[in-house]
């Protein structure tokens, strides 16, 4: 009940607090450029002109709004319910993708050597041309319901779901607009324009269909190097060690704190190996309490220089490399313009070290890829500048996206057993338990 009750408190706020625009309408443009090369509505034109030859103005203006209708109707449906299809099925977001680059990089050839099928006479004579084949799968095809699909899974926030929703509107309004006035745009371009279109709309196609294909490849490497397989064979949480005789062992993993400059980092492993979190400014304070240790990682809770200030120098004795969510990019460059965090962290990620694991969960609002590092095993949180002891933690004397940062808060965090520490990037650390009673607080004074 609580956790429903933290959940409804969140989600009021989040649709009547302050969104930071920015990002938003970053992924506005994102999605809406994807969409807007896939479907091509100017490629749509000829088609369009093919399928309805010989008919009225009027009758070819009814098929324009239908066939608009059908694909944003079928598009609508698979970012609503095709996670729902792919939990079912047990395919995960990198599969998903890459699944989706390399469909989208056929699409993408085909427009570029204009080799697009066409329906055929038997087909157009079968059925209403608005709904097949020009509502789908011309319109609504298989590389838009994909790239809609992983879209979803990035929307993090009120602002992000407005975005998606905006931009595939926006997709619908311009794919309209072209087949209503299919005759003035085809003759304003003429057919060698729609070519050009047409071919240039293939490549930025394949330039998208090769990012996703690469994201997939690097978040599967990833999971191979952090997420081994267990005595079974199979791959996730791993049971306890054993002793040869069979008994449990102790757990040896521990978690140490070093504070400097008003900041905290935290060293979590054993007597042979760590992870060292949040590494701040003080690389000598980090390296000296780690000692003869390896570090197998230095994850960053977000990228605020005050925080990644010293990983790279933490990471460089052992290479190992430094891990940050992929939406906090921009803050990282203020502190190294012109290195990269090897890792792009994602929601549900796992991290090993000694005997424990550290899943990641995304948490943005301090910064939009803020994350939290739940460590189910020693009943502990790492939050970084999303919850501290006083609640959530403003930048410069400002929350860029409190409505955010208090979503993340009662959806993420008060769902954590009531005693799991809460250990933040600065402060003293709590319990999940205490800051539960002050929630409705914060979420009443908010900025």
């Amino acid at each position: 009940m609580q956790a429903l009750r933290h959940t409804a408190a969140s989600a009021w706020l989040s649709a009547g607090g302050p969104i930071s625009w920015l990002p938003v309408m970053k992924f506005f443009w994102e999605v809406f450029v994807t969409l807007f090369v896939i479907i091509d509505p100017a490629g749509t034109v000829p088609v369009f002109l093919g399928l309805t030859r010989g008919r009225s103005r009027q009758d070819r203006n009814q098929l324009a709004w239908q066939a608009t209708i059908v694909a944003f109707g079928v598009i609508v449906a698979f970012a609503l319910f095709g996670r729902t299809i792919l939990d079912y099925l047990g395919v995960g977001l990198p599969a998903l993708e890459g699944a989706g680059g390399l469909l989208l990089l056929l699409v993408a050839l085909e427009l570029l050597t204009g080799k697009a099928g066409e329906p055929t006479e038997t087909e157009l004579e079968r059925a209403n041309v608005a709904f097949v084949p020009l509502g789908t799968p011309l319109l609504a095809g298989p590389g838009a319901i994909v790239a809609t699909m992983l879209y979803v899974q990035r929307i993090h926030g009120a602002g992000d779901g407005f975005a998606l929703a905006g931009a595939m509107a926006a997709v619908a309004l311009t794919v309209w607009l072209a087949m209503r006035f299919a005759l003035v745009i085809h003759r304003l371009l003429t057919d060698n324009g729609v070519e050009l279109v047409t071919r240039i709309a293939g490549l930025l196609l394949a330039a998208i269909a090769v990012q996703l294909v690469a994201n997939s490849a690097i978040a599967f490497a990833h999971s191979a190097l952090f997420i081994g397989p267990d005595r079974s064979g199979s791959c996730g949480r791993k049971g306890r060690r054993t002793s040869p005789t069979g008994r449990n062992r102790p757990m040896t993993a521990r978690i140490e704190q070093v504070s400097s400059e008003g900041t905290n980092a935290w060293i979590i492993g054993d007597d042979e190996e760590v992870i060292v979190i949040d590494p701040g400014r003080d690389p000598a304070g980090v390296l000296g309490a780690v000692g003869e240790r390896e570090v197998l990682a230095v994850i960053c809770t977000h990228g605020h220089p005050d925080h990644v200030a010293a990983a790279l120098e933490v990471a460089e004795g052992d290479e190992a490399p430094v891990a940050l969510h992929p939406r906090d990019q921009l803050w990282w460059r203020d502190a190294y313009p012109e290195e990269d965090a090897e890792i792009e962290m994602a929601d549900g990620g796992v991290f090993e070290v000694a005997d424990v694991q550290l899943e990641v969960i995304h948490a943005p609002g301090h910064t939009p890829g803020s994350v939290c590092l739940y460590c189910e095993d020693l009943g502990a949180v790492f939050t970084g500048h999303t919850l501290t002891a006083d609640g959530p933690v403003p930048h410069d004397g400002e929350y860029p996206d409190f409505a955010s940062q208090l979503t993340a808060i009662g959806e993420f965090l008060l769902t954590l057993p009531g005693s799991t520490r809460v250990l933040p990037g600065e402060g003293e650390e709590t319990t999940i338990a205490a800051a539960e009673k002050h929630f409705d607080a914060w979420a009443s004074a908010r900025p």
